[in-house]
């Protein structure tokens, strides 16, 4: 969806938490920022929120750089309430997201 936004945007999709965080540091070694994340809350074997955890721990200065953006289809308000007490958080986002919605987001940077 986001190439639907900006065909040139430089998109890394992972699945699951250890090989977001092998990118997260690869790009570090390589001195470069990700400007944006969309963390789905419910992942596979871990949720979003302890990516987050781990983030806090590990890329604390990168996270200052980067916008993130939590994914839920969930109508749990406990989700809501765990997004407005978490730093770094930009919003939650419901999905599925549309294009209107990533246009939105990424209108600062594109």
């Amino acid at each position: 969806m986001i190439h639907l936004v900006h065909s040139n945007a430089d998109v890394i999709k992972v699945q699951y938490l250890d090989a977001a965080l092998q990118h997260l540091e690869s790009l570090k070694l390589r001195n470069q920022i990700v400007d944006y994340m969309f963390i789905d809350i419910r992942m596979p074997i871990h949720n979003g929120f302890e990516l987050l955890k781990l983030l806090k721990i590990n890329y604390t200065k990168e996270l200052e750089d980067t916008q993130i953006y939590m994914l839920s289809s969930s109508l749990d308000e406990s989700d809501a309430k765990r997004v407005e007490q978490t730093p770094y958080i930009c919003a939650l986002l419901d999905k599925p997201l549309t294009v209107n919605v990533v246009a939105e987001v990424l209108k600062e940077l594109y």
